[in-house]
C-alpha cells in the first residue's frame, strides 16, 4: 500500500527507527505523524516518572530525559541543523558564504550558543509542564514542530540542488495539506483555551519561521528544516508553560 510506503519513508528520514526508505515515496505529508510518536514517547516518560519521582528537582531530570529521548530518537539530526543554521545565518555576509558555513561540519560559536539556549529552554519548559500536571505540550510540541517541515518543504524552493530539501521539496496539492493539517488538528480536540492559544502561536511560527530562516540563504536547506522543528517545539513548550502560569 502506497500510504504505508510513504509513512515508512517519513520515519526513515526523521527517526532512528529501522524503517525502509522508498525512492518514489511522498513522506512529507506524514511528518506530523512522526511527531506523534515523539510526543507519545515523551508522554510515556512523564507517566512513568510520575509514578516513581516527585518534587522540583525530579521534574528537572524528567525534562532532561524527555528532551534526550526526543534528541536520540531523531539521531540528533535537528540539533545539528539548528547549530549549522545559526552559524550560517549569523556567521556569513552573503547567501553563498552562509551556505558554505552551513555545509561545514565544524560547529562555531553561534551554533554552540543556539544549541545550549534551546536545550535549556526545552528542558526547563518540559520540567515546568510536568510539574503542572498538564502534559498536553509534551505531546503537541513535536507534532506542531514537524508541521513546520511540511510548510517549509511545500512552500520554499531549495537553496541547493542536493540534500534533504532538494529531495523532498515541492508542492503536492490540497490532499497532502489536508492530511498534515488533520494530523495536527487532533492535538486541539480537547478545546482547552491554553492549549488553543499555545498551539496557535506554534502554528504561526510553523508558517513564518522557515521563511525567515531561508531568506538569508535564498532557499531551503535540511539544516533550516531541523532548526525550524526545534524552534517551533520550543515556542509551543514555553508558550504553554507561561500561559498555564507555571
Amino acid at each position: 500500500m502506497k500510504a504505508l510506503r510513504d509513512v515508512a519513508t517519513a520515519f526513515s528520514w526523521m527517526t532512528v527507527l529501522p524503517a525502509h526508505s522508498y525512492d518514489d515515496a511522498h513522506p512529507v505529508r506524514y511528518l506530523p505523524l512522526v511527531g506523534w510518536v515523539f510526543g507519545l514517547a515523551g508522554l510515556g516518560v512523564a507517566e512513568l516518572a510520575s509514578i516513581v519521582v516527585s518534587g522540583d528537582v525530579a521534574a528537572l531530570f524528567v525534562g532532561l530525559v524527555v528532551v534526550s529521548v526526543w534528541a536520540a530518537g531523531s539521531r540528533l539530526l535537528h540539533w545539528d541543523g539548528l547549530g549549522d543554521t545559526a552559524d550560517g545565518v549569523w556567521g556569513g555576509d552573503t547567501p553563498e558564504r552562509r551556505l558554505e558555513i552551513m555545509h561545514d561540519s565544524t560547529m562555531g560559536s553561534f551554533g554552540v550558543v543556539a544549541i545550549c539556549m534551546t536545550l535549556m529552554a526545552q528542558v526547563l519548559s518540559v520540567s515546568a509542564v510536568f510539574g503542572s500536571g498538564d502534559w498536553w505540550p509534551i505531546v503537541a510540541a513535536p507534532v506542531i514542530g514537524r508541521f513546520s517541515a511540511c510548510v517549509a518543504l511545500w512552500t520554499i524552493d531549495p537553496a541547493r540542488p542536493e540534500g534533504l530539501a532538494a529531495t523532498l521539496a515541492g508542492g503536492e496539492g490540497m490532499g497532502p495539506w489536508a492530511i498534515a493539517a488533520l494530523t495536527v488538528a487532533v492535538v486541539f480536540f480537547d478545546g482547552d483555551p491554553v492549549h488553543m492559544w499555545a498551539g496557535f502561536v506554534g502554528i504561526m511560527c510553523s508558517v513564518l519561521l522557515p521563511h525567515m530562516l531561508s531568506r538569508p540563504v535564498r532557499g531551503l536547506t535540511g539544516d533550516i528544516i531541523g532548526a525550524s522543528i526545534l524552534i517551533v517545539e520550543t515556542v509551543v513548550l514555553i508558550g504553554a508553560a507561561l500561559m498555564a502560569g507555571v
